[in-house]
């Protein structure tokens, strides 16, 4: 099984691609999806809805590990990672990927 773990974010967004293969787990892919400040926030995250279909689409994750938003002191900062979370979700529901692994990480 493909598993992706995914940090959202609407300036940068960690990945994690792993898979298993008996009863060792296995490194595919990871990295960070970088948005430029100077875009509109529309097209940032279009970006990042574009980056996460294409690893989809190249890994056929069969699981999603996706951080939940939890609240601090910024809500701005917050309602950004929430609207890239959301995009992310939009792109899983596209392709079909069962619902995602609900992840409340510090």
């Amino acid at each position: 099984m493909i598993v992706l773990g995914v940090d959202p974010g609407t300036a940068r967004t960690g990945y994690g691609i792993v898979a298993r293969e008996g009863g060792s787990l296995r490194v595919v892919d990871y990295g960070c999806l970088e948005t430029l400040p100077d875009r509109s926030p529309e097209a940032r995250l279009l970006l990042i809805h574009e980056a996460i279909t294409g690893l989809i689409e190249e890994h056929g994750p069969g699981a999603v590990g996706l951080e939940r938003v939890f609240f601090n002191r910024n809500a701005q900062t917050a309602f950004a990672v929430g609207q890239a979370r959301g995009v992310m979700l939009l792109a899983l529901a596209r392709a079909g990927v069962g619902h995602p692994l609900r992840l409340a990480l510090p």
